[in-house]
């Protein structure tokens, strides 16, 4: 039987908000459409203002997240940027 290196890495919704720059927001969930063990991608769903505005019945958009990394001389990165969907100005 083969062997790998593999474990459970927790990232509580504070830091998955974060990290995808939608601070502010709630996660509602978290899930992967091909089951438990899907490598390519999980799916989260969040609610923030900078996401589209869907009734209590409506079906949840897909939506495309772009983001622009900065890195320092070094090679470290320095930044993580949402690009897409765009921040709304914030309402005061």
């Amino acid at each position: 039987m083969a062997t790998i290196n593999a474990g459970i890495i927790k990232i509580d919704n504070k830091m998955l908000l974060k990290l995808l720059d939608f601070e502010g927001g709630t996660v509602l969930g978290i899930y992967t459409p091909e089951g438990y063990l899907n490598i390519g991608y999980f799916c989260a769903v969040i609610e923030h203002p900078d996401l589209p505005e869907v009734q209590d019945s409506e079906k949840l958009a897909d939506v495309s997240l772009t983001m622009q990394s900065y890195y320092g001389e070094d090679g470290s990165l320095l930044k993580l940027e949402r690009i897409q969907p765009e921040k709304k100005p914030i309402q005061i």
